[in-house]
């Protein structure tokens, strides 16, 4: 009997600890990003039969579990995806915006000033100084215009340069999820024991990557993901990513489209399903 009431003992101090180990690293991650709160769950040991009735053998702890709702986790992934999208292209507009519409060196100005002299000409043909700054202002139209071209190029040559960068970002971050995923299908032998600091790290990436495009994620029954992108493009399957790469447009050379590698080959994705994300803003812009 005394071995009993220890043994009970033992397994409410075990229970206790274990919560308390628990709270330690809830507090202790308090700040790290896709972290979430852990807690344990309990249940009774099953009892033992005596003449006397059932008698309770104290307490076990079952898993350590996250408080995670992936209805929220989808919603919040597609809340920022939209919102990495409209910023991006909120921030690529407003160049053009500057460089056309600034009040002294956008193109407004130097059209007035172009029609002011044009109609100071018509209205005295033979005068000398209204034909010389006819000339004047259209010299300054055309430059303004040059000035315009050029810094259009620039600008191009920028988004060109943020598709690629953005292209190696993402094949950065489904080589981790891959990656993260071997590590889950490893350790998680049963589902309910999940691996619950490895799944916080892989919805983080999810997370960051859906800030570069928008994906959708398919949960698997061995605790894998598989993250589609496009048209139903598979980016990660299990421990396999896929990758794009960064190549000229058909119609247009000078603007970089995405290539999808399968099988060596590169497929080129249409611009308008890669929706969301970053991506997706410098495509459309």
């Amino acid at each position: 009997m005394s071995d009993g009431i220890f043994s009970i003992g033992v397994s409410g101090l075990a229970a206790a600890q274990a919560g308390l180990l628990t709270t330690g690293h809830n507090i202790s991650n308090a700040n790290t990003v896709g972290y979430h709160r852990q807690s344990i769950k309990q249940s009774a040991v099953a009892p033992i039969s005596t003449s006397g009735g059932f008698l309770g053998q104290g307490v076990q702890v079952n898993t350590v579990v996250r408080a995670y709702s992936q209805f929220l986790d989808t919603q919040l992934a597609q809340a920022q995806s939209q919102a990495g999208y409209y910023t991006a292209y909120h921030a690529q507009l407003a160049q053009i915006d500057n460089t056309v519409a600034d009040v002294n060196t956008g193109v407004s100005p130097a059209l007035q000033d172009f029609f002011s002299a044009l109609q100071d000409v018509a209205t005295n043909p033979a005068s000398l100084p209204s034909r010389q700054s006819l000339l004047s202002t259209g010299a300054a139209l055309a430059a303004r215009f040059n000035t315009l071209a050029t810094n259009f190029n620039d600008l191009r040559s920028g988004v060109n340069g943020q598709i690629t960068s953005t292209v190696a970002e993402i094949n950065s971050y489904s080589q981790q999820i891959a990656d993260l995923n071997g590590r889950i299908m490893a350790v998680q032998i049963n589902p309910n024991q999940p691996p619950n600091d490895l799944l916080d790290a892989r919805d983080a990436l999810v997370s960051q990557l859906n800030q570069l495009v928008g994906t959708s994620v398919i949960t698997q029954t061995d605790g894998s993901i598989n993250v589609v992108i496009g048209n139903g493009q598979n980016l990660v399957v299990g421990r396999q990513a896929m990758s794009l790469t960064a190549v000229p447009g058909l119609d247009d050379p000078r603007r970089t489209d995405v290539g999808y590698v399968a099988n060596g080959n590169t497929v080129l994705l249409n611009q308008g399903s890669l929706q969301g994300g970053s991506l997706g803003r410098l495509l459309a812009f």
